[in-house]
């Protein structure tokens, strides 16, 4: 089921790329990725922890913290927005048409960050049919409303940023009326698991950083380069829907789990059959994909298909030992949760910033460089962890 609404969303995503790409300038698709871009930059610093709290606290059955963890979310969002109108000031003068179009996202920022409560609390509560639902849902009224924009001929960047995000917030408004109607059963608290979602908000504090690429092209390049980059990205960032898939079935086992021990011989059968899944995708979508982007997004695009299957190459190849990552913050490893956020964070604006001056390729190699990375610490964090724990 979950697999079903996953290729679902894919599909309705590729569809919509496919429509911004054929039925939108070059520059107006790039401007658009580039203040989403500035949203997912500031929405890192909203308590994005809690995530892992709406998990831990759905799957442990204690349904006294969703309204707290809402409450919280709505009101460090709300700053949010007035954050993201700051960003629109810095254009003003620069680019008044941005600037507006970063002003009216801001009034919708709050919508965009509530949207992400109703997937974990759900997914913790084992109801994956909601979850199914929810991730049709939000793609595909994504899909109508582009779709209506083009045919109407609406297509400026405030007219985008209006009816498209005014769309998403009418979604996630039914989504949390539907959340709460349906799945508070008790009053129960657990103050840890909350402490813990701090924690984790703490340690990604940095994780902005992470997410300037798409302005750092844009400084240093051009909005048409930020849309070539964010088309390249689109089947790559496809293998994280894959993963997800894999995701959502595991983390209330490994969030229910009492050990490190207990978690991996939980995962460990799973994860060597998905990693052999990835590795096929990896190679089947390096062959395919230079014939797939111009197909899909027309051959003003082409340039992309390069950039694209070394991005899928790589993202395939490394995804996986995520999972040991998730298994981690599961287990509330808060060392692990601060040394990776911040590391990452860090590597990441630094090989930005030193490879954008190689053009696209600089970026990708970028790309690659900090999932490999990531893989790789995940691997020896949870090795030292599960010997520590092994030994006592």
């Amino acid at each position: 089921m979950l697999g079903f609404a996953q290729l679902a969303s894919m599909l309705l995503g590729i569809g919509t790329n496919s429509l911004w790409a054929r039925g939108v300038s070059k520059e107006i698709f790039g401007q658009y990725q580039l203040i989403l871009s500035f949203a997912t930059m500031i929405g890192t610093l909203c308590l994005n922890g809690l995530s892992q709290s709406l998990t831990i606290s759905s799957a442990k059955n204690c349904d006294g913290d969703l309204p707290k963890i809402i409450s919280l979310k709505l009101g460090i969002s709300l700053i949010g927005g007035i954050a993201l109108a700051s960003v629109g000031l810095y254009y003003r003068s620069k680019n008044p048409l941005l600037a507006e179009s970063i002003f009216l996202l801001s009034f919708f920022f709050p919508f965009l960050e509530l949207a992400k409560v109703w997937l974990y609390w759900m997914q913790g509560k084992y109801k994956f049919s909601w979850v199914v639902t929810f991730q049709i849902l939000y793609p595909a009224v994504f899909l109508l409303t582009l779709a209506t924009c083009i045919y109407m001929r609406w297509t400026s960047l405030k007219q985008l940023v209006c009816l498209l995000q005014g769309s998403a917030a009418l979604v996630t408004l039914a989504s949390l009326f539907f959340l709460f109607s349906k799945m508070k059963h008790n009053n129960a608290h657990h103050p840890d698991t909350l402490r813990y979602g701090l924690h984790i908000t703490a340690a990604s504090l940095l994780a902005w950083l992470v997410i300037t690429d798409k302005f750092i092209i844009n400084e240093h390049l051009s909005a048409a380069a930020v849309a070539i980059y964010s088309v390249a990205l689109i089947f790559p960032e496809q293998v994280k829907m894959v993963y997800v898939v894999f995701g959502q079935s595991f983390d209330p086992f490994l969030a229910s789990a009492n050990s490190v021990h207990e978690a991996w011989a939980f995962l460990k059968p799973k994860l060597i059959l998905v990693w052999a899944l990835f590795i096929l995708l990896g190679i089947l979508g390096f062959i395919i994909l230079p014939y797939f982007i111009p197909l899909i997004f027309s051959e003003k695009y082409a340039v992309a298909a390069p950039y694209g299957k070394w991005l899928w190459l790589v993202m395939s190849v490394t995804a996986p030992a995520t999972y040991l990552g998730n298994l981690l913050r599961a287990q509330r490893k808060v060392k692990f949760v601060y040394g990776f956020e911040i590391s990452n964070a860090l590597m990441s604006a630094l090989l930005y910033i030193v490879l954008v001056h190689y053009g696209l390729w600089g970026m990708v190699a970028a790309q690659a460089l900090r999932n490999t990375f990531a893989a790789v610490f995940f691997v020896i964090i949870f090795v030292f962890y599960f010997k520590r724990e092994q030994h006592g």
